[in-house]
């Protein structure tokens, strides 16, 4: 996290901040929270002088972080509130979703706004519940807003739901969008092209560093017992399709399985239990970021079987840029990600992935190929360029 100090930092605070609002923020983790912290670092080292307001994690057990924190132009403010896991139980419960995460957070960011909207210029918002809070505010005190939108919606199925939405993005200066069907949501709704900023996952580039699968084996311990390695990162929650990856785990023993993910929850605890009774499954349990590579490298492929509309897994950028193909579910954005060369598309069963892996698996030849091509296709598409469009969005703004 350590900001160099640069004649651009040292003119932040001639110029005017960007406030971002974001209900999931670092110490949680998860693919959204990856790229706000990604974003409001690179906005802070390139002058800004960056607030973000954000919930302490509130998913059970989740490490609570600093009420405040400060790192060079970034300050980060952290809420308290109800935990539980009640986001994700509630998910599909719109309604409950919204006074869940948005009433105490529009309160606690409008009266910091009151002593502190001088300094302010842009208001950023990470989620449709952040942006209702993000058009009120923007509005009520005169700022601009840019609003991103990480995850896809079924807009036509509820006019209502359309209808708020609308309103409540129809005002943003600039929408940031993933790579994918996220832009035709966009459209949709009424947002025009021109107001639409749409970014490729840059997949860390900045982080993960390339080694050979066979050293990075002997850190990770993987590939040890089975030559063929499966791997999953993402949190234990049925929507991300761990249970599809278990079940395959269960009836592929040639090849080994290795689950990255939360420690605690009832879905953590299914995948120990099965460690014990089959010898191809391996329960890592949760992996600081910057060693995520390291895993990634180990694997012969990543499996992402999310079974809804995903916008846009950060996983599946970082594993290419890590040289390792994948097989993704052909549910959302996933898709636009990929081509053959560095995949295979997949539906989210049990019977579909299995037989995606036993014929990778039985076809080393093809895994290497395709692990060639990720480098190629990363260098071609996962560049950091993403990340820069993205800052250059705040700078036109701004």
């Amino acid at each position: 996290m350590f900001m160099p100090k640069t004649k651009e930092n040292n003119q932040a605070r001639n110029n005017k901040g960007i406030l971002i609002i974001a209900p999931f923020f670092r110490p949680s983790i998860g693919g959204a929270e990856s790229y706000i912290d990604e974003v409001s670092l690179r906005l802070a080292e390139s002058g800004f002088k960056v607030y973000v307001h954000a919930y302490q994690p509130i998913v059970t057990n989740e490490a609570k972080g600093q009420s405040r924190e400060v790192i060079g132009n970034l300050e980060i403010r952290r809420y308290s509130w109800f935990d539980g896991d009640l986001f994700h139980r509630f998910l599909d419960n719109k309604a409950f979703i919204f006074l869940y995460m948005t009433p105490y957070l529009f309160l606690r960011v409008f009266v910091w706004m009151l002593f502190h909207h001088k300094k302010i210029s842009v208001i950023d918002s990470q989620g449709l519940n952040a942006a209702f809070i993000n058009r009120v505010l923007s509005w009520v005190f005169r700022k601009k807003q840019v609003s991103t939108i990480l995850a896809l919606y079924d807009f036509k199925s509820s006019k209502l739901f359309r209808t708020i939405v609308s309103w409540t993005l129809k005002n943003s200066d600039k929408v940031i969008v993933g790579r994918g069907k996220s832009k035709s949501e966009m459209n949709y709704l009424g947002i025009p092209d021109q107001k639409i900023v749409e970014f490729f996952w840059w997949g860390g580039h900045d982080k993960f560093f390339f080694q050979e699968k066979e050293n990075a084996r002997k850190k990770t311990e993987m590939g040890l017992a089975n030559e063929f390695v499966v791997l999953f990162v993402g949190r234990a929650i049925k929507e991300k399709g761990i249970d599809i990856i278990l079940e395959v785990a269960k009836r592929v023993n040639a090849v080994e399985f290795v689950f990255i993910t939360n420690n605690d929850g009832e879905i953590p605890c299914m995948i120990r239990r099965a460690e014990k009774t089959h010898t191809n499954i391996k329960f890592i349990g949760e992996v600081e970021y910057q060693n995520l590579a390291e895993y990634y490298q180990s694997a012969d492929v990543l499996c992402v079987p999310s079974n809804y509309e995903e916008a846009g897994p950060l996983v599946v950028s970082e594993a290419i840029s890590c040289g390792t193909p994948v097989i993704v579910a052909n549910r959302g954005s996933m898709p636009y990600l990929i081509d053959n060369t560095v995949g295979l598309i997949a539906e989210p069963t049990p019977d579909s992935f299995e037989e995606k892996i036993r014929y990778l698996s039985g076809n080393k030849e093809i895994v290497d190929t395709m692990s060639e091509n990720c480098i190629k296709y990363s260098e071609r598409n996962l560049g950091m360029k993403g990340l820069e469009t993205i800052i250059s969005a705040y700078k036109i703004v701004n």
